[in-house]
């Protein structure tokens, strides 16, 4: 008897529904609102912060620190000309060897070509791009991603890039400070004509 009153209570719970789950109307439309866009917070920052503080702050390639005297993880932002000594425009690590004055036939750096970029040196460099400015490191890594990307745009296409050994151009861009010789994300670009 025990057993069949103890079977009917067990039926008539599980039968039973005392409340009923719903989603709040519009909590998945605020959400998305809610959730972080990083192409949205770098393209709000890139002309009015980013580009002002890159340009104020880059050194001469001429006053550069040996790479001896560079301390790992350390971010630089650079600016000067370079003659192109070899394109690879081959995806995804797309680069541009550079010599520096006086050239001497010897690459002094690497142009990040894209379309993909290396390192937060970019989102790093300046101070502007916090940490604590975001609610998870996703969000902290989609800048970083979003910046490099940006910067990217300063370049021409790609098929001029790839007949480009031998020519000059003048840079702006950042690195950080480990390889052997500077990958750089270029923030500034152009070609400086007449010179071979």
């Amino acid at each position: 008897m025990k057993r069949a009153c103890a079977a009917i209570l067990s039926l008539s719970l599980t039968a039973c529904v005392p409340w009923t789950v719903r989603p709040i109307e519009g909590q998945s439309a605020a959400a998305a609102q809610d959730r972080f866009d990083a192409t949205r917070f770098v393209d709000s920052q890139w002309q009015t912060k980013i580009l002002p503080a890159i340009e104020a702050s880059a050194v001469d390639v001429s006053g550069l620190p040996a790479a001896s005297s560079r301390k790992a993880g350390t971010h630089f932002i650079l600016k000067g000309t370079a003659r192109v000594l070899k394109v690879n425009p081959a995806p995804p690590l797309g680069q541009m060897s550079l010599d520096f004055e006086p050239f001497d036939g010897h690459a002094d750096a690497v142009l990040q070509i894209g379309p993909e970029v290396r390192g937060s040196s970019l989102r790093d460099a300046t101070g502007l791009v916090q940490f604590s400015q975001f609610v998870n490191q996703i969000d902290f890594a989609n800048v970083s991603s979003k910046l490099n990307a940006r910067a990217l745009q300063c370049l021409p296409p790609t098929a001029e890039i790839a007949g480009s050994e031998g020519r000059r151009i003048a840079f702006t861009g950042t690195f950080t400070a480990g390889d052997e010789i500077p990958h750089i994300v270029p923030v500034r670009f152009r070609w400086v004509e007449g010179v071979k």
